[in-house]
């Protein structure tokens, strides 16, 4: 099963690259410039969430889609762009990973609960794998 990681590079997406690898993950990093440092390991592909061809292109013979996208004006534009190319294509499982309006999700039992921001996207992505993911950070 390949993984398109979108955000590979970043800070929480370098995280979930990382911990996918680590669980045998055939991953594939989205990047926006063909400069960009790429993770060793992984596949890269240059593109932009708001290029539907540089996507589409990004998501071929893609199984799973894990979006994080950056906290922009656009970032609601990049995710749906993504998601409706993952659901053309039939992708078997997208995760989305975002604080687009995280003001109106209050809850303190599940900011207790969820201490590491990349533990729900590794463990929706996973779900195959028996263990149970644990967050270096705790």
């Amino acid at each position: 099963m390949k993984i398109l990681v979108t955000g590979g590079t970043g800070h929480v997406g370098s995280e979930v690259v990382k911990e996918l690898k680590k669980r045998g993950g055939d991953v594939r990093v989205l990047v926006r410039e063909k400069d960009a440092p790429k993770p060793d390991g992984v596949e890269v592909t240059v593109g932009d969430l708001l290029d539907p061809v540089s996507i589409q292109k990004a998501l071929d013979g893609v199984d799973k889609l894990c979006l994080l996208n950056a906290v922009t004006p656009d970032e609601l534009t990049q995710g749906l762009i993504a998601y409706d190319l993952a659901k053309k294509l039939e992708l078997k499982h997208v995760v989305y990973h975002s604080v687009f309006r995280v003001e109106h999700f209050n809850n303190p039992q599940v900011s207790q609960q969820c201490l590491c921001p990349m533990e729900p996207v590794v463990r929706q992505l996973d779900r195959s794998c028996g263990s149970i993911f644990r967050c270096s950070r705790r």
